[in-house]
């Protein structure tokens, strides 16, 4: 694996906690305006056990629920969150991002329970080869920026599954967003 490789594993940017790199990403959501809710902190329940597993419940970092403008560009699907600070291993993030796709989230301010068909992981790169191809398949995907010379807070952010699937420029602005058709297959390839 060559440094690029190695570094795009690792969450990007210069937040030493968790709470930093969720105070970054929600400002983004919010100047964004592009979703009609965001929901921190929502615990779930499991919607199928695996045996020999370890029974818990769960909990998400963020529910974004999308609003007018992204439904309207035919971005329909509720999204879930996992926040690690910058630094972390995306490896553990994947097999935590896996186990949620199976969860539904009870959002309790409103009492009512979503369902998150795609899992992001802020802040890291797109991945490649052949665990990019697992994290397809399982409906995870990365946000991250467009890593040009401006200040953190100005970047653009860009929600990548199998392409990229909502760009947002650097005011904010929804720039592209394409429907996606990962998680879809089942069985063999």
């Amino acid at each position: 694996m060559d440094d690029s490789q190695t570094r795009d594993c690792k969450a990007f940017g210069t937040w030493q906690t968790e709470d930093a790199a969720a105070a970054e990403f929600d400002a983004r959501i919010a100047r964004s305006g592009l979703f009609e809710r965001t929901y921190q902190e929502v615990e779930g329940q499991y919607l199928a056990r695996r045996p020999g597993r370890e029974s818990k419940d769960a909990r998400i970092d963020r529910v974004l629920v999308p609003g007018k403008r992204l439904r309207d560009a035919g971005w329909t699907m509720t999204i879930g969150v996992e926040i690690k600070r910058s630094g972390a291993d995306i490896g553990p993030a994947i097999s935590q991002a896996i186990d949620y796709t199976y969860c539904a989230w009870h959002v309790r301010g409103v009492d009512v329970w979503l369902y998150c068909e795609r899992i992001f992981l802020w802040p890291f790169r797109p991945q490649h080869g052949s665990l990019a191809s697992v994290m397809v398949q399982n409906g995870i995907g990365t946000i991250c920026d467009d890593i040009k010379a401006r200040p953190e807070w100005s970047r653009p952010l860009i929600f990548t599954l199998e392409k990229q699937v909502i760009t947002l420029d650097g005011e904010y602005q929804l720039d592209k967003c394409s429907p996606t058709v990962a998680a879809r297959k089942v069985g063999s390839r």
